[in-house]
């Protein structure tokens, strides 16, 4: 019996996996930095942070190593920080088997504790400095960069974790702890309490009421907000500035905010004002004066870039695109089962060919891109029951780790 109720809870998909290594490339596309690694992020304040097998560690534009690989878990640098992850593998081992094993005994209640035990316990995160140095100590369940000198880190608590802001001492800042909550940004920080959201500035005081069903933070002055189920825009005193009338939540960048209105995005300006009707299937922020939007559908995507008057600058044409960063854009195209990744400039003209597997935005000047360097086995396994899903992609990048859950009744 246990047997067959562990085949109805459990799918082994057993794949062939492309393994990838991972370099950097300059804006004319040269490969200044070899692809060696087996994993990387971002450039961000001169430092980038590469995984060398198991082990993470910090390099500069030049590939010359500033931080020896010796973390678990590295992110980006933010106001001379980044966070850093110790990963809890006896813990995480544990929590599975007792997950399935509350799965076999149809106990969603002990499966879905056995799985927010997994995510408070199974991994701890600090903080280095650009030296390397441990300045905050891994004891934080989940992380967040730093934004106006604090950070928004969860602490394990026996009803699931609570969110506190800390200083780049690893002091707390606010003298609270949130169910939710999230980065400052422009001084206020959207919080939840008591089941509505509201904002705080930095000394913990309540400047706009709890009382929205969600909220983003703070871009160019107002902050969008879920009042019911459509979204508005509030100023910095809390007033409604531009009325809920939209379906999604979005944020102003150069005085434009894409907005989902129906089922098609649109854009409208700091007035509430449509300026280029919902006409998208997805849109993104403007960049050096062009938005990239698409015009196809949930299976097709046409990917191209238009102007502030809504006009294409250049035709939908690619299977993803994504915004200008430092002059140059992002594109893949699709060919049969091949997909490949180039950068285009503003007149929508190839400056680097679509030549890699993977590839990410210019950043201080260098691009991540990916290469295949030929296959592994992987096996994928997904563990679901009743509105609690896992996916745990094992290969020899490791174990990622998925969950949806519903709450339980």
């Amino acid at each position: 019996m246990a047997r067959l109720l562990l085949l109805s809870f459990l799918a082994v998909i057993c794949c062939g996996c492309g393994k990838t290594k991972y370099g950097y490339i300059d804006k004319t596309g040269r490969m200044v930095i070899p692809a060696r690694y087996d994993g990387v992020r971002n450039f961000s304040e001169g430092l980038a942070a590469v995984r060398t097998g198991k082990k993470w560690g910090y390099i500069d534009s030049n590939g010359v190593v500033k931080i020896e690989p010796r973390i678990e878990g590295a992110r980006n640098f933010s106001e001379g920080m980044a966070a850093f992850t110790v990963y809890h593998k006896q813990m995480t081992q544990a929590c599975i088997v007792t997950a399935i094993n509350r799965i076999l005994h149809r106990d969603k209640t002990g499966a879905v504790n056995a799985l927010d035990q997994m995510f408070l316990y199974s991994w701890s995160s600090g903080y280095v400095d650009t030296t390397g140095r441990v300045v905050i100590p891994p004891v934080y369940s989940e992380w967040s960069d730093f934004k106006d000198g604090l950070a928004n880190v969860e602490i394990a608590t026996s009803d699931g974790g609570r969110y506190v802001y800390i200083d780049k001492n690893g002091k707390l800042a606010i003298n609270y702890s949130f169910k939710e909550s999230d980065d400052f940004n422009e001084g206020l920080a959207p919080v939840k309490v008591e089941g509505k959201w509201g904002f705080i500035d930095k000394s913990g005081k309540t400047v706009i009421p709890f009382k929205y069903d969600s909220a983003y933070g703070y871009y160019q002055g107002l902050a969008s907000v879920e009042v019911g189920k459509k979204w508005g825009f509030l100023d910095r005193s809390g007033n409604m500035a531009i009325k809920p009338a939209f379906d999604a939540g979005s944020y102003f960048d150069k005085g434009l905010a894409p907005v989902l209105i129906g089922k098609k995005y649109g854009y409208i300006d700091m007035m509430g004002r449509l300026v280029i009707k919902p006409a998208y299937h997805y849109a993104r922020h403007f960049s050096d004066g062009l938005a990239c939007v698409d015009m196809g559908d949930e299976k097709i995507h046409e990917f191209g870039f238009i102007d502030t008057s809504g006009r294409f600058a250049i035709g939908p044409q690619f299977h993803s695109a994504w915004g200008f960063s430092e002059g140059l854009a992002r594109v893949r195209t699709k060919k049969e089962a091949e997909e490949r990744y180039g950068f285009i400039d503003t007149t929508g003209r190839y400056v680097i060919q679509p030549r890699f597997d993977l590839a990410a935005g210019f950043h201080d000047g260098r691009a991540v891109v990916g290469i295949s360097q030929g296959k592994q086995s992987a096996a994928v396994i997904v563990v679901f029951i009743a509105g609690i899903m896992i996916v745990i992609v094992w290969g020899l990048v490791g174990v990622a780790f998925w969950k949806l859950r519903k709450s339980v009744s």
